[in-house]
């Protein structure tokens, strides 16, 4: 009957996505072990050639490695969204100091944003302490997020910032906005779905195959959290994390990291 065959299929393709996660898992693995030698031989060979003098060459090694670091991240980026679509992907909460992650997130993400002359701030609202959560993941989605907002903004500012809702229990919000080329309408419609560059006409010749809001929209969803979107075209975008400051932990015992 039909409501058999719906199951059937909803079977098949479940199937299907495990078996894609699983064949993407194995190419992941194929591809890092030589990607990280060219990343690895690259960086070697350009301190060998600063410490030479052999200056004409350090820019093309330069372009090696980092062509190196972007395809790494695309395939890291293909096969999360893999995982999440196979129902792959778990939570590791624990409690951990958020002030000591949004300063390792913006120490790292402050030569990305520089890279385009922009300048990222970050607000931290006072009564924001400590959260129950997966920092590794709660870390994936901020960055995704920045890095989106450093690729479409130029001579410019990007902003993060963290403050407390008032909802049911304690809740946390995450907003990065930019003041950037912004997006239309049309465009925002067709956000957090894979394959689907924020901008297409500022996607030429840019790295990312639009990969990371979807899978940002995935994880938020995981941890129990909501994504929103504003913006208006010429004037930049913010999106805004939602989520519980408390998440359930992995185990009775929480860890405060040091």
């Amino acid at each position: 009957n039909f409501e058999l065959a719906l199951e059937n299929a909803r079977e098949v393709a479940e199937e299907a996505n495990k078996t894609k996660a699983r064949f993407l898992a194995s190419m992941s693995h194929e591809l890092h072990t030589p990607l990280t030698a060219i990343i690895g031989y690259s960086e070697m060979l350009k301190d060998q050639a600063e410490e030479e003098g052999h200056t004409g060459i350090i820019q093309d090694l330069e372009s090696i490695r980092s062509a190196g670091v972007r395809l790494l991240g695309l395939i890291d980026n293909i096969l999360d969204q893999a995982s999440l679509e196979a129902g792959k992907i778990t939570l590791a909460p624990r409690r951990f100091k958020l002030r000591e992650l949004i300063a390792e997130i913006a120490s790292s993400q402050e030569p990305v944003a520089a890279e385009k002359g922009n300048r990222l701030r970050v607000l931290m609202a006072d009564e924001v302490d400590t959260m129950t959560a997966d920092p590794f993941r709660l870390r994936q989605c901020l960055i995704h997020l920045l890095n989106n907002a450093a690729r479409y903004t130029t001579q410019g500012e990007i902003s993060l910032s963290v403050r407390s809702m008032a909802r049911t229990g304690k809740w946390l919000e995450f907003t990065v906005s930019d003041t950037g080329i912004g997006m239309t309408e049309a465009q925002l419609k067709k956000l957090f779905k894979p394959l689907m560059p924020v901008n297409e006409q500022a996607n030429i010749g840019s790295t990312g195959a639009g990969l990371g809001l979807s899978i940002v929209h995935g994880l938020v969803t995981l941890m129990g959290g909501e994504i929103s979107a504003s913006s208006e075209w010429g004037k930049g975008s913010s999106f805004t994390l939602s989520l519980p400051a408390y998440a359930e932990p992995s185990s009775s015992t929480i860890a405060l990291d040091a």
